[in-house]
């Protein structure tokens, strides 16, 4: 997906990634650039900066979401740990900054997004898991997750275990996973595991199967660990 350059509108953008979101389960699918991220973020906050009307955060909330999505994969060193969903509102009452999220949070019923159950009783810690759940994995970052993973592939994934591998993940991965619940933190490692172990199949391993096996996982990571896993056996037999 490309807009950037092209300096398209924000209403352009948004009707691209509704038509782009009928093709694909995971959020970070839409495989944005960081210029685009850039440029949608400079788009978002222009909303609130040069608008009154409060009109914007409804006929928009698709934009802001996607744009929540991305700020956790492109987050700035210097403000670890702010999110942008908990920021972009700064400076309004506290009521009010949560009415506009709430009606964000709307566009994935509106638009047919999938919704991961995320267990905080918190709306605003669910929110925030729900946003890193289709954050998913940084792309530069997804070969040292499967290193990461590959050390675990025989290991009972109790909790100390997924604790283990959580310290051992790299700096944006980590900030993503630290946003969910511990039972979703388990699920998405044993899911990223058993999909390593069907990638590591020893007979031939079809892309489109493994789409429909894990649909919940981003297609990105399905193909990368694909290539990545082949790899792997490509050096093992060099030095058989």
């Amino acid at each position: 997906m490309s807009f950037a350059s092209e300096r398209k509108s924000l209403m352009e953008i948004q009707n691209q990634f509704f038509k782009a979101l009928k093709h694909v389960t995971v959020i970070s699918d839409l495989q944005l650039s960081e210029e685009d991220y850039r440029y949608l973020a400079t788009k978002v906050k222009m909303l609130f900066k040069f608008s009154n009307d409060n009109n914007v955060v409804e006929d928009y909330k698709l934009s802001i979401v996607v744009y929540w999505v991305f700020s956790m994969r492109y987050w700035d060193k210097q403000h670890l740990g702010i999110l942008e969903m908990e920021t972009l509102f700064e400076g309004l009452p506290q009521y009010k900054k949560r009415y506009y999220i709430d009606i964000c949070m709307e566009a994935f019923d509106e638009y047919g997004i999938y919704k991961y159950h995320v267990n905080y009783e918190d709306v605003m810690l669910k929110y925030r898991g729900m946003i890193a759940r289709h954050a998913s994995i940084p792309k530069e970052e997804l070969y040292t997750v499967f290193r990461v993973l590959s050390n675990y592939l025989d290991c009972n994934l109790v909790e100390d275990i997924v604790e283990s591998i959580m310290m051992d993940l790299p700096e944006r991965t980590q900030t993503i996973f630290c946003c969910f619940d511990d039972h979703s933190k388990q699920k998405v490692i044993m899911g990223l595991r058993n999909l390593m172990i069907d990638c590591l199949d020893e007979g031939q391993v079809v892309e489109e199967l493994l789409f429909d096996k894990h649909p919940y996982i981003a297609r990105e990571v399905i193909t990368s660990m694909l290539q990545w896993c082949e790899l792997q056996e490509q050096s093992v037999s060099s030095f058989s």
